[in-house]
Formats: structure tokens, C-alpha cells, sequence
């Protein structure tokens, strides 16, 4: 077969700014957070997820999609975890309902 060769480039003047802009928001509401230790995961996959979808998307997101997404992903380890120890018509039958719940948190 024949291999087709994609390369992705990256426009750092663009990228950059964006980075910056949503480090300094992280940053602030570090400054602001009144739980110690400072939930520094909570705060750094917010980052990354706002970023990304700034960059790669051209979109917004909002706090509350950010929650959806968090919930939607530690819903999804779950399930993960459980794939090892149990049938897959247990884990659609236990986890189906609420995992779709989620996505459409997300997806509203």
C-alpha cells in the first residue's frame, strides 16, 4: 500500500497567546482557591482541556463543560477499570444510562 505522509504543524503565534491567556486565568483562580492543598490536577486539566479546545476547536469552554467533561472522563475510568473484571453486557447493563447522561451534559 501506498503511505501517505501528513504532518501537523503547529502555529506557535497562535498557540501561544492562548496558552498564556488561560495561564494567567489558572493562575488567578489558584491565587483565589481557598482549599489547601491547592487541587493542583483539578486546575491543570482545566488548563489543558481550555486550551485545547481553544486551539484545536475555536471554542469556549465554559466551567460547567469543563465539570461535564471531568465527570464524563472519571465515569469513563470506571467502566475501564471494570472492563477487566466484568462481561460486557454487565457494564452496558450498570454503567450505559449514566455514561450517556454525561455525554450529554457535555454535549448541551
Amino acid at each position: 500500500g501506498e503511505i501517505v505522509n501528513k504532518s501537523i504543524s503547529i502555529k506557535y503565534d497562535e498557540l501561544l497567546p492562548k496558552i498564556v491567556h488561560e495561564a494567567k486565568i489558572m493562575v488567578n483562580e489558584m491565587l483565589e482557591c481557598n482549599s489547601l492543598p491547592i487541587p493542583l490536577t483539578f486546575f491543570t486539566t482545566r488548563f489543558i482541556s481550555k486550551t485545547n479546545a481553544k486551539y484545536l476547536l475555536d471554542t469556549l469552554l465554559t466551567d460547567e463543560m469543563c465539570d461535564a467533561l471531568m465527570n464524563f472522563i472519571e465515569y469513563l475510568n470506571k467502566i475501564t477499570f471494570f472492563a477487566f473484571f466484568l462481561p460486557k453486557w454487565l457494564i452496558t447493563l450498570i454503567f450505559c444510562k449514566k455514561i450517556t447522561n454525561y455525554r450529554r451534559q457535555f454535549n448541551n
